[in-house]
């Protein structure tokens, strides 16, 4: 209706209890299982407006929430009317949208809705909710194989609920959780089925049943040991059968000759076999198996003893070459062969192989070679040497090409060495510091020798010699050229500041400076250097906000120094929340930081103003705020350098709050 006005007739609180339906009440205490809400009305529950038409109170709401949380669940009560004693009651729980978690204390608060404003009563006495007891079990069975395993179900149950666990069959035994109350989880191991036939048992938990299927053993058969080794004269041994109780099984030779099964040819279930081995007059080994329920059991004989000598155990040839021979005496049966050592010269020509005893025939050729050579027949485990004489060689030696030039860098290179067949060399370094033979450090005959050079740092050329044979192979390798670099290039300092360096490489007599392009780098050692050296510099602290970079020529290369940004300003408010009237004015906070910090202080509210906009250091920031012409209360934000400051503006027309707030048993 235009033109009028509502006015708040008078404030009273409220007080909230929230109650359980039995007749017993309790104030300001917890309760447990609570259904109805109780409070005392608002003073001006049944006043009118100026107007005369419109109820200062419209409604009252319930918001209900966890203590020490700000999440709620608001509920519309409505508008009751209150009983001879001014009090309102109202059954709730159907009113939430969901039922409430048990086990969590909860608080409400009543609050008084009208045209002009909301008001809220002080916090309800505590609250909360229990679980009925209904356990249950999961899974409710399982299904194993034969072999032993363990397992777990888990029980649930309301809290303080009680249960007990146990097993009715022998071969499932509790591990754990034999009782428990609440949540839990019993733990059990299954014995190995020994049977092949499947087995059903129970468990008894919390009341229900919990069924476990155990498959039967396979019929598998295994053997231990699962071989024998006997000597040549023969024996007797054993071998147990495992399997299942009721598997059948044979057992047979593939060897009756000189393998027979004395015991045990057929069985069931566990049982052992028997056998005896004839003796081995061969001078070879010999392998026979017994067949046991599909599973082999190897036996593996010695061969007869086998000795073997020679007539002669070596011989000398002329250098011009020639034949020979040696006999070789062996048990009858053992068998042997003839193997040269050299074959390029020494030659089986006779008796490659046989068995027992007899003759090795071989031929050797010229040796061209300035010095004596040695070979050796093998002849069933004996040694025959055969010795040659040398040939009549006069030795020289050369080497081709005479002298290398290499760079400055690492470098590698080869000369060849001609001599005569037989004429033995050696080659070594006069200068092993850097000149290094990798390969023909020794030879016979032509050959190669193979070196490496390292790189010269220095900043003058040098020689270095290797002697082979007598003969001087040169190696000349170029000075250094005036190449630098630095490790590292770049370095991350603190906004505190600090120190820091760069190694410099390069050849010695080699010349290098280093500057700063930055007034806050200093250099403080290694301003210029010869060959290499070190640069170390120091950085200032950093007052700025923002990192910065700078460089360092140091022996022409550049070097970065990156400074992070001032991380020391922190910012706090005291307090961070104001309080005004709604006939407006000017209000104020403190903000502390340390003085070389800078803050600024801003807004975006329409009805508030900063006075005090920006700073340094610990000050107090002051604004002015315009009058809350509206009905509602209404807040502000202003954040300063990060941190909010909450300007909390009542209303003028706000009704009074709801009283007597309290949670209590009873109707």
């Amino acid at each position: 209706m235009a033109g009028v006005r509502l006015v708040r007739v008078a404030h009273h609180a409220l007080v909230l209890v929230i109650v359980v339906a039995s007749a017993l009440a309790i104030s300001a205490q917890a309760v447990v299982d609570p259904r109805y809400v109780e409070f005392a009305a608002s003073n001006d529950h049944s006043r009118m407006a100026s107007d005369g038409v419109t109820p200062l109170v419209a409604s009252y709401s319930l918001s209900v929430y966890p203590q020490g949380s700000s999440t709620l669940t608001t509920v519309n009560l409505g508008k009751p009317a209150p009983d001879a004693n001014n009090l309102i009651r109202v059954d709730f729980l159907p009113l939430l949208p969901a039922p409430l978690t048990p086990g969590v204390t909860y608080e409400a608060r009543v609050t008084a809705v009208g045209p002009g404003g909301v008001t809220a009563s002080t916090a309800s006495n505590g609250f909360s909710f229990t679980v009925p007891c209904a356990p249950g079990i999961s899974p409710s069975s399982r299904s194993v194989s034969a072999s032993a395993v363990t397992g777990s179900v888990a029980v649930s149950a309301g809290t303080g609920c009680g249960w007990n666990a146990a097993s009715n069959a022998g071969w499932i035994t509790l591990t754990s959780g034999a009782s428990g109350s609440g949540n839990g989880t019993v733990n059990y191991s299954v014995a190995s089925n020994p049977s092949s036939g499947q087995r059903v048992g129970t468990m008894t938990i919390a009341g229900a049943t919990f069924t476990i299927t155990q498959s039967g053993a396979t019929c598998s058969v295994s053997l231990s040991p699962s071989s024998a080794s006997p000597g040549a004269s023969g024996g007797s041994g054993s071998a147990s059968v495992t399997a299942p109780a009721g598997c059948a099984w044979t057992a047979a030779s593939n060897a009756t000759s000189w393998l027979t099964v004395t015991g045990g040819s057929s069985g069931s279930g566990n049982g052992t076999v028997s056998y005896s081995v004839g003796a081995n007059s061969q001078g070879q080994t010999r392998q026979g198996t017994i067949t046991i329920g599909g599973q082999a059991f190897t036996v593996n004989q010695d061969a007869a003893s086998c000795t073997y000598s020679l007539s002669s155990g070596s011989t000398t040839i002329a250098a011009a070459g020639g034949t020979g021979s040696t006999s070789l005496t062996a048990t009858s049966g053992c068998s042997w062969s003839a193997v040269s050592s050299a074959p390029s010269w020494l030659t089986v020509t006779g008796g490659a192989s046989g068995t027992g005893s007899g003759t090795v025939t071989f031929s050797a050729a010229a040796n061209s070679l300035a010095q004596t050579r040695q070979a050796t027949i093998s002849v069933g485990g004996q040694t025959f040497t055969v010795d040659q004489a040398a040939a009549t060689v006069t030795c020289s030696f050369a080497v081709a090409p005479g002298s290398s030039s290499v760079g400055a860098g690492a470098s590698t290179g080869s000369t060849a060495v001609t001599a005569p067949a037989g004429c033995v060399w050696s080659a070594s370094s006069g200068a092993p510091s850097w000149l290094t033979v990798t390969a023909g450090a020794t030879g016979s005959g032509n050959g190669t020798v193979f070196f490496s050079a390292a790189a010269n740092s220095q900043a003058f050329s040098r020689q270095g010699v290797i002697a082979v044979g007598g003969q001087s192979f040169t190696v000349n390798q170029a000075a250094a050229t005036c190449s630098y670099s630095i490790t590292p290039t770049t370095q991350s300092v603190v906004a505190a500041g600090g120190t820091g360096s760069s190694a410099v490489t390069s050849a010695a007599g080699c010349n290098w400076t280093a500057q700063s392009n930055a007034a806050w780098i200093t250099i403080t050692s290694g301003s210029s250097g010869n060959g290499n050296g070190n640069v170390a510099f120091t950085v200032a602290p950093s007052t700025s906000s923002s990192q910065r970079s700078g460089t360092l020529s140091i022996a022409g290369r550049t070097f970065t120094v990156t400074q992070a940004a001032s991380t020391g300003c922190q910012y706090s408010l005291n307090p961070a929340t104001v309080s005004v009237s709604p006939a407006g004015g000017s209000g104020s906070t403190s903000v502390t930081t340390t003085t070389s910090c800078m803050w600024t202080a801003t807004t975006s509210e329409s009805w508030i103003t900063m006075t005090t906009a920006s700073g340094w250091g610990s000050q107090t920031v002051t604004f002015t705020f315009t009058p809350n012409t509206g009905n509602n209360p209404r807040n502000g934000r202003v954040t300063i350098s990060g941190q909010t400051l909450t300007v909390v503006q009542t209303s003028a027309t706000s009704p009074g709050a709801p009283r007597g707030l309290k949670i209590k048993n009873g109707t």
